[in-house]
């Protein structure tokens, strides 16, 4: 089974004790496990400060990765969070608007095509963020937590599947933003059995 697993950070396996662009050793990384799995071939797509992409060439490039990955089995997309901070007042419902943008065919012809093709495409909600006591951190944390539920409903919207790491309750870093280790393993293996059910 040939996965492509697109997002931010969290796809990418970023170490927030390390710093930099300092990532997790492969096998260490939730789309590293899957990969290391007999069942799958995983191309990791995550990218350090990913937002949903919505602009016109961030479309273009969105849709030149999956060209290039003609074949895929399953593409997972776990965004939203980098949204949530740097777009001013967003809240869950702007950056699901987003994402919708994102799935629309105008957009992103290659990914309509992934589902009228009848692939399996997987919308999973990112990992509520708990960051500080500020009141902006407190703010994101609220919608990060109501993004899970904007996701699900766009998800049935758009016929696709829908997944909520949360309730597989991956353990995070320090940070309360990035997964620690532990986390990504119980990412892994929970996506595992989900994608062999």
């Amino acid at each position: 089974m040939k996965i492509v697993c697109y997002g931010d950070s969290n796809t990418y396996g970023f170490d927030p004790r390390r710093g930099g662009a300092v990532r997790l050793p492969s096998n260490c990384r939730w789309p590293g496990i899957l990969n290391g799995m007999p069942e799958f071939k995983v191309i990791n797509e995550g990218q350090n400060g990913r937002c949903i992409p919505h602009l016109k060439w961030e479309f273009y490039q969105f849709g030149q990765m999956l060209a290039e990955n003609d074949g895929l089995d399953v593409l997972t997309i776990m965004l939203g969070s980098n949204d949530l901070v740097v777009i001013y007042k967003a809240t869950a419902e702007t950056v699901c608007g987003r994402m919708r943008e994102l799935f629309e065919e105008k957009n992103v012809p290659q990914l309509g095509k992934l589902i009228k093709e009848g692939k399996r495409v997987i919308l999973m909600a990112p990992p509520v963020m708990d960051i500080d006591e500020s009141m902006l951190a407190k703010r994101i944390g609220r919608f990060s937590g109501e993004l899970r539920r904007e996701y699900r409903l766009l998800a049935e919207d758009l016929g696709i599947e829908f997944l909520d790491v949360n309730e597989w309750n991956p353990k995070m870093s320090f940070d309360g933003v990035h997964i620690a280790p532990e986390g990504h393993a119980v990412i892994a293996n929970k996506l595992r059995e989900y994608l062999l059910a």
